[in-house]
């Protein structure tokens, strides 16, 4: 028993043979499910810079403070790459 547990990949919480025989047996495509259910799509939305509410938000923005924003910005920047 310890070398099946050692030795079979548990990645859904139970053998990915038992997952591929039930697969197999019914047709059905479990494994596949079960990865979109743990490892989801991760949606991205690209920023708009046109974006109205944003060319308002910018635009009230103090000149002083949007430099000492993008200042620190830069520096944290650096730091992730250290």
């Amino acid at each position: 028993m310890g070398d099946f547990v050692h030795d079979v990949s548990f990645k859904y919480s139970v053998p990915l043979i038992a997952l591929d025989f039930i697969d197999a047996m019914t047709g059905s495509e479990l494994l596949q499910d079960l990865h979109k259910a743990f490892f989801p799509k991760k949606i991205l939305c690209k920023f708009n810079g046109e974006d109205p509410d944003f060319l308002e938000l910018r635009h009230s923005v103090d000149k002083n403070t949007l430099s000492h924003v993008f200042s620190i910005f830069n520096k944290l920047s650096m730091l992730s790459e250290e």
